[in-house]
């Protein structure tokens, strides 16, 4: 949910172009999974669109991130 709802701020900034927004879990649990529905239905209830799936980080992306929110 924080991805989706960051993500729509940062279009409605008009930052989408400077911004890459996304989200991994430091665990595969449920990974390739969706959202889970009652988090899909809050979403929609803001107008906020996500077709997004669970996945799990990896080191080897740390080298191209500039923050990591916890």
């Amino acid at each position: 949910m924080a991805e989706a709802v960051f993500q729509a701020l940062v279009n409605e900034a008009g930052l989408a172009d400077q911004i890459h927004v996304d989200s991994a879990g430091v665990a595969d649990w449920h990974s390739g999974e969706l959202a889970d529905r009652r988090t899909l239905a809050v979403l929609r209830q803001h107008d906020i669109a996500y077709a997004g799936r669970s996945r799990q980080g990896r080191l080897a992306e740390l080298p191209q991130v500039n923050y990591i929110l916890a």
